[in-house]
């Protein structure tokens, strides 16, 4: 009796691998839906182009300065000014595009070492951990590129705030979400080389590695064409 409740309790391993791909699947859809969401914004508000502010704005320069610093120009008499804002660097954003690439290829390889026998289990760990480094850096030169979006000061109906372009603000929507996105992979990528470690992961048990890679590559793709619109529809 006791073997047979025991056994009433353990689903085919086909079963639960095809649920486990369906639940990613699912994930990575929802995840589509968010994200293409957030490129029709960027599409939608440039084209729109409302009065010509797409990547111009009235205000003054504030990047690396205080509000008391920016409000003192005002106050000793400057003024705000029209400025047209140049857009962000395209080989920086290509150089991103590349890391995130090569982080999933990386573990894409670890994962077939992995899966070609035992001895490869080793091997995962270090490539699963050098793929997360990459992600680390990912996200280290994101939050460099987000630092370069420019704020600018502006007074109006008496109140004085900063303030984005359309542009920066698109811009710094879809670097949060990228970083968002990094950080989730770099926990998967650390936490499944800690399993491989400890021996959870193997050569036999290496199904939630390949759900990790179909995530993984989806964030590459996504990534790689995020850098495309935003390098090429960005002009003023």
């Amino acid at each position: 009796m006791n073997d047979l409740k025991t056994t009433s309790h353990h689903e085919a391993p086909e079963l639960v691998d095809h649920r486990q791909r369906l639940g990613i699947w699912l994930f990575i859809a929802g995840d589509l839906i968010t994200t293409g969401a957030l490129m029709f914004t960027y599409l939608y508000l440039r084209a729109v182009n409302t009065n010509g502010n797409w990547m111009a704005i009235t205000g003054l320069p504030a990047n690396g300065r205080s509000a008391e610093e920016v409000q003192g120009v005002l106050d000793a008499g400057g003024s705000m000014q029209h400025i047209i804002e140049a857009p962000l660097s395209a080989g920086f954003a290509w150089i991103l595009a590349l890391v995130m690439v090569a982080s999933a290829a990386v573990f894409w390889f670890g994962e077939s070492r992995l899966r070609a026998d035992e001895a490869g289990r080793q091997a995962f760990v270090k490539f699963s951990t050098i793929a997360g480094l990459a992600v680390v850096a990912f996200i280290v030169l994101s939050i460099v590129q987000l630092r370069q979006v420019p704020q600018y000061w502006r007074v109006e109906h008496d109140s004085s705030l900063w303030i984005y372009t359309t542009y920066g603000s698109c811009m710094l929507a879809l670097g949060v979400s990228a970083v968002i996105h990094a950080l989730i992979l770099a926990f998967l990528a650390f936490g499944s080389a800690t399993r491989a470690a400890v021996g959870v992961i193997t050569h036999d048990r290496w199904f939630q590695v390949r759900l990790i890679r179909y995530f993984w590559v989806w964030v590459a793709f996504s990534t790689v064409l995020f850098t495309f619109v935003v390098t090429t529809l960005n002009a003023n």
